[in-house]
């Protein structure tokens, strides 16, 4: 009886020790590259940038380099040092073929924005000039500038009142050097009376990430014959 108690014993522990050996050897493994971000991410190393844009740029496994990206972020705010990764991220936004990637590089991206936010580059003044009355026109004059080089900046219309009638192209493109002034006008002839409401914009950046829009609201009371008018 004894020996059959022992054989029980020495069966149900291969058994067991079978089944430790099958979960062990068949779970679903940790990615070593996960690791490699949260001990870098601890770490901090110098060389931070290089490694982690190789994973982003070599690595065959989508969501490893979808990871790379977000720690890539977190690592460049936590040293401050955001401007050195701008230009990747844009590019892997704009170029990767993987929808993961790009939105971690559209993630972060916006991220650093709200983080991080950026003073204005352009000015965008406007001023009004003419009777404002029923009937007559008026010239809107917006002056523009940028403390950079603006390739492409446009300044237009986006809003129009019902009492108010375009005379001229309501969008207009120009290019603007840094501290550089330029002013573009627009006619308007005055049908109604009553309040009136004009919305000037500039928009200004090369792509998607880079643009800045700039919004002016001009507020006007017509009358039979004045009227006055409120930038806001």
């Amino acid at each position: 009886m004894a020996l059959n108690r022992v054989v029980l014993v020495i069966i149900l522990c291969g058994i067991a020790g079978a089944s430790i050996f099958a979960y062990l050897h068949f779970m679903p493994k940790k990615d070593p590259g996960v690791d490699q971000f949260d001990a870098m991410y601890l770490s901090l190393p110098n060389s931070y940038i290089a490694d982690l844009e190789k994973i982003i740029t070599e690595n065959p496994d989508p969501s490893i380099r979808s990871q790379g990206v977000i720690t890539l972020t977190r690592i460049a705010l936590e040293r401050n040092e955001t401007e050195m990764i701008m230009a990747f991220l844009r590019d892997t936004a704009s170029k990767s073929t993987d929808e993961r990637v790009q939105s971690a590089a559209y993630a972060s991206l916006d991220f650093i924005r709200n983080q991080l936010p950026q003073p204005p580059r352009g000015s965008l003044m406007v001023e009004v000039s003419g009777p404002i009355r029923k009937g007559s026109d008026i010239t809107v004059r917006a002056s523009v500038s940028s403390v950079n080089d603006e390739e492409k900046v446009i300044v237009g219309i986006d809003v129009l009142s019902a009492g108010l009638q375009p005379l001229s192209t309501p969008r207009q493109e120009t290019t603007l050097k840094a501290h550089e002034t330029k002013q573009i006008t627009f006619s308007i002839h005055i049908l109604e009376t009553g309040k009136q409401l004009i919305v000037l914009s500039m928009r200004s950046g090369s792509d998607l990430f880079d643009g800045e829009k700039i919004q002016k609201k001009v507020f006007l009371t017509v009358n039979e014959n004045d009227g006055s008018y409120q930038i806001g």
